[in-house]
């Protein structure tokens, strides 16, 4: 039974895909040990929620409501609608009223932006 170059050729490049992906691990492992980093479990930077909407559905606005409800410790909700007479306007300033701007404070802020 002869084997054919290209099968030695073929198994040549899996071997060097292998051993690529394994340098690969080792390098990151090796790179964390030797630089100490450690992750925080209060780190928690303030994030922006980009939330794209066009028109309502049942229980949008309980929907919208569960984003403002996350417990996280400062973030902000934009809701972007292509139109101001968009049926999901209403839906978001009320929103918005149960869920006021809080600056710097812990929460939700919600905002309404047209794109």
């Amino acid at each position: 039974m002869r084997i054919h170059w290209v099968q030695f050729v073929a198994a040549g490049l899996a071997v060097c895909g292998v051993t690529y992906y394994l340098l690969c691990i080792w390098s990151t492992v090796a790179f964390w040990l030797k630089a100490g980093f450690k992750v925080s479990s209060s780190f928690a930077p303030a994030v922006s929620i980009l939330k794209p909407v066009n028109g309502t559905d049942p229980g949008a606005y309980e929907s919208f409501r569960t984003h403002c409800l996350q417990d996280y410790p400062e973030y902000e909700i934009i809701f972007g609608v292509g139109d101001l007479a968009d049926s999901a306007v209403p839906l978001i300033e009320r929103l918005m009223r149960e869920f006021p701007a809080q600056g710097q404070q812990s929460g939700a802020n919600v905002a309404l932006r047209q794109s």
